[in-house]
């Protein structure tokens, strides 16, 4: 499951579709994934899509807004907001 959040970070992940895919319940999809990737899925979710923003940022020289809406995010502040808390960094900084 890590790695098809990581191929699709933009895409609206919930824990029970995710648990469902996996044939397990929420509770136990969850406690399966923190121990074996130490977090939880949704934070493993924000994860993979800040690693991705800072790809499309650096390498692809795409905007904040842009970066954001392709990741799924609706709130430009509220993207920008968690970027920074993850890197220390505003996503602004990334940019070529």
């Amino acid at each position: 499951m890590a790695r098809q959040i990581r191929q699709d970070p933009g895409r609206d992940w919930t824990v029970a579709e995710m648990a469902g895919r996996a044939a397990l319940s929420r509770a136990q999809f969850t406690r399966r994934f923190v121990a074996q990737l130490g977090m939880s899925p949704a934070q493993y979710l924000i994860q993979a899509r800040i690693d991705r923003a800072h790809q499309l940022l650096t390498e692809n020289g795409m905007t904040v807004t842009q970066v954001a809406s392709a990741l799924g995010y609706t709130d430009v502040p509220y993207f920008s907001r968690q970027y920074k808390q993850r890197t220390g960094k505003p996503p602004s900084t990334a940019r070529p």
